[in-house]
């Protein structure tokens, strides 16, 4: 009986350990989501164009698969979408793995109101590996964010009683 209860105690406080530890992140992410218009999961369908932008860092031009929206955004209408990834790369080695196509990750993003659609928020992180834990941490902090700003999220429009 002694041992049941030591197992159990040590269970409950290992699995309390886990979700402390977290949510000690959760900052980062909600960084990263407050920065974000629009973040969704999906694949490169292909890489059109590699330019050098305004910093003096590669652009990526591709298609993007959405198979998940993480973050929703009115404006994203379709399954497909131009994205625009851009990144500090010096060498060919400073290439992200997920720049290629057929690979899947999460995208950070926001409007650039053309034809491109959408671009990543942030050359670092602004493109991530699709880790399941990832991707159900960043919901989580979606919709306890919508819930927090309460019934009138998202915005309605000026002069609206929401």
């Amino acid at each position: 009986m002694k041992s049941k209860f030591i197992i159990a105690l040590m269970l409950t406080l290992a699995l309390t350990g886990s979700v402390v530890y977290a949510n000690a992140d959760d900052d980062t992410l909600r960084y990263c989501l407050n920065k974000a218009e629009l973040v969704v999961a999906g694949t490169i369908s292909n890489i059109i164009v590699i330019t050098i932008g305004d910093a003096g860092a590669p652009e990526y031009t591709c298609k993007f698969q959405i198979d998940e929206v993480i973050k929703p955004n009115p404006l994203q209408t379709n399954s497909m979408i131009w994205v625009n990834i851009k990144r500090f790369e010096i060498r060919n080695e400073d290439r992200h793995p997920l720049l290629a196509d057929g690979k899947r990750s999460i995208l950070f993003l926001k409007s650039t109101y053309d034809k491109n659609g959408w671009e990543t928020v942030d050359y670092w992180f602004g493109i991530q590996d699709p880790f399941p834990i990832l991707i159900r941490s960043l919901k989580r902090l979606v919709k306890e964010s919508v819930e927090q700003a309460g019934p009138g999220y998202p915005p309605q429009g000026v002069g609206s009683p929401d």
